[in-house]
């Protein structure tokens, strides 16, 4: 051994608690930067979380959609059809609210 301490954190690994205080953060409509550290995590690490379990991208997808109303719906028709795009609709008016249901 050299004698020269690691000073790196040891290194922490998102759990299924982690996972589930994160979703249940965004249920509440948190935003994903916000559920994130709320759960101990940076949001880079339930990215890759997210990439790596095909389950939780499935939950994190449907918590937006249960919690942001218009928005989720937008984000499970990107979902279902892979739109590319990277923002949003504009929120609907009353007139047009209609048609998401």
């Amino acid at each position: 051994m050299s004698g020269k301490e690691d000073s790196r954190a040891p290194q922490r690994f998102i759990d299924a608690a982690a996972k589930a205080a994160f979703l249940a953060s965004l249920r509440r409509g948190e935003r994903r930067e916000d559920a994130a550290a709320a759960a101990g995590f940076s949001i880079m690490g339930f990215y890759g979380a997210r990439r790596r379990d095909p389950v939780f991208k499935a939950e994190w997808t449907e918590a937006l959609a249960t919690s942001a109303g218009w928005l989720g719906r937008h984000v499970l028709f990107r979902e279902k059809v892979r739109v590319p795009n990277r923002q949003a609709p504009p929120p609907p008016t009353s007139a047009s609210s209609d048609c998401f249901q």
